[in-house]
């Protein structure tokens, strides 16, 4: 008896067991039946037809478990019935989002059936294929969905419209895991990418300000010294560890509001600050005094240190002034003093009116430092 009989009686067992009520026999020859069929070199008509009729007999039959494993196993072969995936796709749960993801050409039909389902386990799979329609894709975006967002932005095969990549990035800004598949795209522009600067890894950093110095070459802002009442106003309020102060002259110089300056404050990576720091104009020894001694966590660590003041050292000032407005969502008025009406929401007297006058006269707030240092 050759290996093809023993294994038809087997099989045949198993069905025996199967149609007599034995439910704990059908996964198992749900299971056993999928391998041989993926395993055969070939499939005639009537081979199909078994399959066919046993699965579609079977998958409403059987656990979650069972349905998933086989949905996983048959959704990319090419061979698969039509009629085996379309019943896995109704079954729902990770079934479904199986046959969804990896389905190799997946019908219009029943691309718009998960659309309209709003099933949130159904539509991040769906974000996950390649071939991805960009009406799909912008449908998919706008439902706002967090696990939705992270598919498309994983999803590197699949082109993305710009609009749609743009409201990425925005949403990205604060939710790193988003971030992190956005700078992992090879067609992320370099506008986008700089948004995300704090997110990237230090050698990826590099990278973007030098894909943005070419913008900014392109299109320059001239940008001004700060001065050097500014400079010694900064390195005292740092010395100091006055953050408030720091955080209001900063914001004076460079045209930041209250949530701009704060983010400044409060990116563990020093990244803004660095930048922040290049667009006022400071020197990279100047600027080393402020990561030594503003922020207790910068300081403690050489390697930050020793990479933002590189930061400093290479990076112009027009391309620092572009990353960090694409970091903050906003453009930069330095001559108009756009946003300084905000920064007295820092204050801790609370009193807006009173930090607002403090913020519209920098050399009162310069002088005091001055004095301290002799």
């Amino acid at each position: 008896m050759d290996e093809s009989s023993l294994r038809d009686r087997d099989l045949s067992g198993l069905a025996d067991l199967a149609g007599s009520g034995a439910a704990e026999a059908r996964p198992t020859l749900l299971r056993v039946h999928t391998r041989l069929f993926l395993d055969a070199a070939s499939h005639s008509g009537d081979d199909i037809v078994t399959f066919t009729t046993l699965a579609c007999g079977l998958i409403p039959l059987v656990d979650a478990d069972t349905r998933a494993f086989v949905a996983q196993a048959l959704a990319g072969h090419p061979a698969a019935p039509r009629a085996v995936l379309e019943t896995l796709l109704r079954s729902g749960g990770d079934a479904a989002a199986a046959v969804i993801a990896a389905m190799p050409t997946l019908p219009d039909r029943w691309r718009g059936e998960v659309l309209a389902s709003g099933d949130r386990q159904l539509l991040p799979a769906l974000a996950t294929r390649a071939d991805l329609p960009a009406a799909t894709v912008r449908e998919l975006a706008a439902l706002g969905d967090e696990a939705i967002m992270l598919a498309i932005a994983r999803n590197t095969a699949a082109p993305v419209p710009d609009e749609v990549l743009r409201d990425l990035t925005t949403r990205a800004r604060q939710h790193a895991p988003l971030a992190c598949a956005l700078l992992a795209r090879p067609d992320l522009p370099a506008l986008d990418a700089a948004a995300l600067l704090p997110f990237a890894p230090a050698g990826q950093r590099k990278d973007i300000l030098a894909r943005l110095a070419e913008q900014a070459r392109v299109a320059p802002r001239r940008t001004r010294p700060a001065g050097s009442a500014v400079t010694r106003a900064l390195i005292g309020h740092a010395s100091d560890h006055d953050r408030l102060g720091f955080g209001v002259v900063i914001a004076t110089t460079i045209g930041l509001d209250a949530e701009g300056a704060a983010r400044v404050l409060t990116d563990p990576s020093g990244e803004l600050l660095a930048l922040a720091l290049i667009v006022a104009g400071l020197t990279p020894d100047e600027a080393v005094r402020i990561f030594l001694t503003l922020e207790p966590t910068i300081a403690r660590s050489v390697e930050t240190v020793f990479t933002l003041t590189e930061r400093v050292r290479t990076t112009d000032a027009e391309t620092a002034l572009l990353a960090l407005e694409a970091c903050l969502g906003r453009r930069l008025d330095r001559a108009g003093g756009r946003g300084t009406s905000h920064v007295p929401a820092m204050a801790p007297s609370g009193s807006p009116e009173r930090a607002a006058t403090d913020a519209s006269q920098p050399a009162k707030v310069e002088r005091e430092p001055v004095r301290r240092q002799g």
